[in-house]
């Protein structure tokens, strides 16, 4: 999808094969992002985010609202820094 972006642009000449060269973030951060968004589909195909979150919900069941909420809010705490972006992370979960 963002490849046809870039055709378009392209064609369009609103971009020059010199900008395409030169801007070396933008690509480090397209290959970056298609990176980790391949990985966090990959571990919602094969079942680990379904996994941890039985585990979680199975884990704060019986506990008080306040306690899971606690508990709740450090597994989010700890799952996002398991990410290197929100994206992934949203994604994933």
């Amino acid at each position: 999808m963002a490849f046809t972006g870039v055709a378009v642009l392209l064609a369009t000449r609103v971009l020059s094969w010199k900008n395409i060269v030169t801007d070396t973030g933008a690509w480090q951060t397209l290959a970056l992002f298609a990176v980790l968004l391949g990985m966090a589909t990959q571990l919602q195909a094969y079942g680990v985010i379904t996994w941890v979150g039985a585990k979680v919900s199975t884990g704060v069941g019986g506990l008080p609202w306040l306690l899971a909420f606690a508990v709740l809010s450090l597994v989010y705490f700890f799952a996002h820094y398991l990410f290197a972006s929100n994206t992934a992370q949203v994604v994933a979960i």
